[in-house]
């Protein structure tokens, strides 16, 4: 976003992140062309400059950009990268099912974020090495070639809701 333009949305999207917002979830819905990338873009460098994106996704209709089955792995490869906890969490998840990558959303959801999260949770020395806030930003949705993409990612998502903490999630679409 330009400087000093929809700072209201920006502020609400940056306090989503606070404890008072419990939903982990916000959905940015709105017809093509209104600026939803540009936010999308533009909250996520904050929150990377802030410390607080764990990763991020942006739908494209090239290449794997455009596949719903590259989200949520792509999200967790991320999410290792700059969480050494999750990435020990995860890849003994990947010992046990290395081919997890090619399972449907709710599965790479559930076993390539879900469970590892879990696990960290689990884990008493956990609360030092992981942050209380972690924003995960999926851009673009509906430019997946999969006609239910939209729906997809927000049913698996749906399917696991209380049990994504601490990520919270920023999701635009048309």
């Amino acid at each position: 976003c330009h400087e000093n333009t929809r700072m209201e949305v920006l502020e609400t999207l940056r306090s989503r992140l606070q404890p008072r917002h419990p939903s982990p979830i916000l959905w940015l819905h709105a017809p093509a062309g209104y600026g939803k990338s540009t936010i999308a873009l533009t909250i996520a460098d904050r929150w990377d400059k802030d410390g607080l994106l764990g990763a991020s996704f942006f739908c494209a209709r090239d290449g794997d950009r455009s596949n719903i089955n590259c989200i949520f792995r792509t999200i967790a490869y991320r999410l290792a990268l700059h969480l050494p906890i999750f990435r020990e969490r995860l890849t003994k998840i990947l010992e046990v099912e290395p081919t997890l990558y090619s399972s449907i959303p709710a599965r790479q959801l559930e076993k390539l974020i879900v469970e590892p999260l879990e696990a960290v949770r689990a884990d008493a020395n956990s609360e030092a090495l992981f942050p209380a806030h972690v924003a995960v930003v999926i851009d673009a949705l509906d430019e997946c070639t999969d006609n239910a993409s939209v729906s997809t990612i927000l049913k698996s998502l749906a399917l696991y809701i209380r049990r994504l903490s601490p990520l919270k999630f920023l999701i635009t679409s048309r």
